[in-house]
């Protein structure tokens, strides 16, 4: 056990709670417009973050036809710092690669309602990682520049 954290439930108080939950999606499901409150107010932990906008979307410059596998390339874009990113596959197997388009060592996050996925970025800017369905959203981070530099993109639906 590590210092400041508690025993863990027993097996029986976490089937209790996951049946619990079902019982919850079933019977009571949370609004839509309550989950993207949610989300918005999660993005205000990072209130002194540079907002990345998103400057370029190739969903947006192609017609989608039904079964198109092809890749949805984005930018984003917050002053010098240049945010590029493939995102592709489809279910499970979705995977994100992305470019950061600013000097020095960096880390990104990938944030999505499933959970966090800190993610190191290679010396020539270069990063990726396996990404849920649903909305994603990036939170960069250059540490050793002073001060500490945060950039994070708007959220996405993939």
């Amino acid at each position: 056990m590590t210092a400041g954290s508690g025993p863990s439930p027993p097996d029986d108080d976490l089937a209790l709670e996951a049946e619990l939950r079902a019982a919850a999606a079933m019977f009571d499901p949370v609004p839509q417009w309550l989950e993207r409150a949610a989300v918005d107010a999660f993005d205000l932990r990072e209130i002194d973050a540079e907002l990345a906008e998103l400057v370029f979307d190739s969903s947006l410059e192609r017609a989608v036809v039904r079964g198109d596998q092809e890749p949805r390339l984005l930018t984003f874009q917050a002053g010098d710092v240049i945010i590029e990113v493939e995102l592709s596959g489809s279910g499970g197997a979705r995977r994100l690669v992305g470019h950061l388009v600013s000097p020095g060592p960096a880390q990104v996050e990938l944030r999505s309602p499933q959970g966090t996925v800190l993610v190191q970025v290679d010396g020539l800017g270069r990063f990726a990682a396996p990404v849920s369905e649903g909305p994603f959203s990036l939170a960069c981070r250059w540490p050793q520049r002073t001060p500490d530099q945060v950039v994070v993109t708007d959220w996405v639906t993939g």
